[in-house]
């Protein structure tokens, strides 16, 4: 999101469209995008760092509610064909193991 938000703004580029993104749309939508990334950056590195662990958990939870939203419940957003309605579904997939996987940082270790 980061990275690709970022190239976007400091191209100036204007031929992108987000229709997945149905709250934000032109500029906005990159500003949205890049700000995502990096408050997504930073969760990572506190929940590497064991400090300020739930805001991992709720950064992960509140992806895959866009995600799903964007990709699946929106009237604005619609597949191209198949191929395309399987990716998004991989990536949906993979989000949600991503979920699973900041909730994992609560488990009790256990000692030898």
């Amino acid at each position: 999101m980061t990275g690709v938000s970022l190239v976007l703004l400091l191209s100036g580029s204007k031929n992108f469209k987000f229709d997945m993104l149905p709250f934000w749309k032109g500029d906005t939508a990159l500003y949205w995008l890049l700000g995502l990334g990096l408050v997504g950056i930073l969760t990572a590195v506190a929940g590497l760092l064991r400090k300020l662990r739930p805001l991992l958990v709720l950064y992960t939870v509140g992806m895959l509610g866009l995600m799903v939203y964007g990709f699946f419940m929106s009237p604005v957003y619609r597949f191209s064909g198949l191929e395309e309605a399987k990716w998004i579904a991989w990536t949906g997939l993979a989000t949600l193991v991503a979920v699973a996987g900041a909730l994992l940082q609560f488990k009790e270790t256990r000692r030898a």
